[in-house]
């Protein structure tokens, strides 16, 4: 192969996966089937990035119930807000109310590129302002959960938004570029190094300006979090985000910290695989940071 085929055809692959990484996923979202006792609304807010992209959500709750707590729910890369639906489902048993979105590019929100977890903290950031201008929810505790991607915003936010009194993240990395190019090496194998070389900078479209990837580093925020409590979940099979990555995390968040690590987990598959586990695990620890607040 010339080189010159050969530098055409490294241009396209390195085009292509970030084409693949960063593109809208527009997706019709029907409404939700909840269990009689719940309701939603939907809702609408801005984005705190400059841009102010516009994001599309629900507020679920209980009918006839007070809440004790805000909990905002925050997707992965490739999902929605449908994504959380069942564990908005669940925290509405235990007297949270919930608020799920989807993030920029995503689902029924506007904007043109996901960003990976750069802009997507202001997109939380958006929904925290919401709920604090919401007269039903502005006098409640805030909190935060998100899995991989939404993790890492979660975590992104709470450096920059004292408004969030606690974090829960279950497959978060601690950097960017490390799954990244972990995901090249796994799929590209004999090619990596020069693809990995070539990835951490994305092209902007017409609507949205590029970013690099190496901007996105909770490891070097979530000790910031403190003294809000933070729970990280480690998804103990996890390929996408491994254990390393989860480890990094909890080694630089500060007190208040805890951590389950479910057995024998995919990527964001705690819930589904150990309902009753997660379920006792994250409302335990809400209603101890309810105590702090």
């Amino acid at each position: 192969m010339s080189s010159e085929v050969q530098s055409s055809t490294m241009a396209t692959i390195v085009n292509y996966i970030k084409w693949s990484a960063t593109r809208p996923r527009a997706r019709l979202v029907p409404g939700p089937w909840l269990p009689p006792a719940l309701t939603y609304s939907d809702i609408e807010f801005k984005s705190e990035f400059s841009d102010k992209t516009n994001l599309s959500g629900w507020l679920i709750k209980e009918r006839n119930t007070a809440s004790r707590g805000v909990v905002i729910l925050c997707h992965g890369h490739l999902g929605n807000r449908l994504e959380m639906l069942s564990i908005a489902c669940m925290l509405s048993k235990h007297h949270f109310t919930t608020l799920c979105f989807d993030f920029r590019a995503r689902g029924k929100s506007a904007g043109s590129m996901c960003t990976l977890g750069l802009r997507e903290a202001f997109d939380v950031m958006g929904a925290v302002s919401y709920v604090r201008q919401n007269p039903e929810t502005s006098n409640l505790p805030v909190f935060v959960l998100g899995n991989s991607m939404g993790g890492a915003s979660a975590i992104r936010a709470a450096y920059r938004d004292k408004r969030i009194d606690a974090v829960i993240c279950e497959a978060c990395f601690a950097r960017l570029t490390n799954v990244v190019s972990a995901r090249i090496r796994l799929t590209t194998g004999p090619f990596a190094s020069k693809l990995i070389e070539q990835c951490h900078s994305v092209d902007g479209t017409r609507n949205d300006n590029g970013f690099s990837i190496d901007e996105v580093n909770p490891v070097d925020e979530i000790a910031a979090i403190s003294p809000r409590p933070v729970l990280l979940i480690t998804d103990g099979a996890d390929a996408t985000c491994p254990r390393n990555e989860s480890d990094s995390l909890y080694a630089a968040a500060l007190e208040p910290k805890s951590r389950w690590i479910a057995p024998m987990t995919p990527h964001v598959q705690a819930f589904r695989l150990h309902p009753a586990e997660y379920t006792g695990i994250c409302v335990e620890f809400l209603e101890a940071a309810l105590i702090r607040v």
